[in-house]
């Protein structure tokens, strides 16, 4: 039972969320006289958008109002073949609310599943349906004002090579178990594969380089911990002559 009201809590929380998010969302009508204004107004305020659950709150707006952002959107004219959107509103319509904030774009999604005619090709803005490059790539921008640093190069020898210098670098200075690897199966392969076919011997892979590290640790731990029978009778007399 708790679980559910804590279901249903959650629910709530992001049913709410939805509502205020859609306070985010205006559009600023500019009419050529008062009377056009105040018609729009009275027929149109209060009317539900399609059967989004929506429905419109029209204000007045003073004409020193400033907007500092730019508009997404600008029409002067109805556009051409225009189909308004299909939407609907779950924070009202839906007793489990999906969360709307990761959902894809609508007018994407129902172009790709048209049949297009060439007409409506050479007619389409395809700026609004592509993905733009900050979409695409998950890093962030450079911070600073001047150019990013070039990428660091490597000195030579391939992606291998450069895995057999950390794990090198690892063994100079590293303790056991601070090292990060990296393995490239299909790259091994290829490297095998490659020096067999010139008749050389094969190279060690990562792990072989790995496993041969730690035989080597252990005989380095075995040897301190196994003192000769010569070095103990030493150790032994001269206790004695203590």
């Amino acid at each position: 039972e708790e679980g559910e009201e804590d279901l249903k809590a959650a629910n709530e929380r992001l049913r709410k969320y939805e509502l205020e998010r859609l306070r985010y969302f205006y559009a600023v009508v500019v009419c050529d006289s008062i009377q056009t204004a105040d018609h729009l107004y009275n027929e149109c305020d209060g009317a539900e958008i399609g059967d989004s659950s929506l429905r419109l709150d029209l204000r007045f707006i003073p004409d020193d109002m400033e907007f500092h952002k730019e508009p997404r959107d600008r029409a002067t004219e109805m556009p051409p073949k225009y189909k308004a959107p299909v939407f609907m509103c779950s924070a009202l319509s839906q007793s489990n609310v999906k969360l709307s904030w990761d959902a894809d774009d609508s007018e994407r999604s129902q172009l790709m599943k048209r049949d297009l005619a060439k007409a409506d090709v050479r007619e389409m803005d395809y700026s609004t349906y592509l993905a733009s490059s900050e979409e695409e790539s998950g890093d962030e921008e450079y911070p600073f004002d001047a150019a990013p640093p070039p990428p660091a190069k490597s000195s030579g020898g391939g992606e291998l090579a450069d895995i057999l210098r950390q794990v090198r670098s690892a063994e100079m200075g590293g303790e056991e178990g601070d090292m990060e690897m990296k393995f490239l199966p299909e790259m091994e392969k290829r490297t095998k594969a490659k020096a067999q076919a010139d008749g050389a011997a094969p190279p060690p892979t990562v792990w072989e380089l790995e496993q041969e590290k730690q035989k080597q640790k252990r005989k380095e731990r075995r040897g301190e911990g196994k003192a000769s029978p010569a070095a103990a009778a030493a150790a032994a007399g001269s206790d004695e002559d203590s």
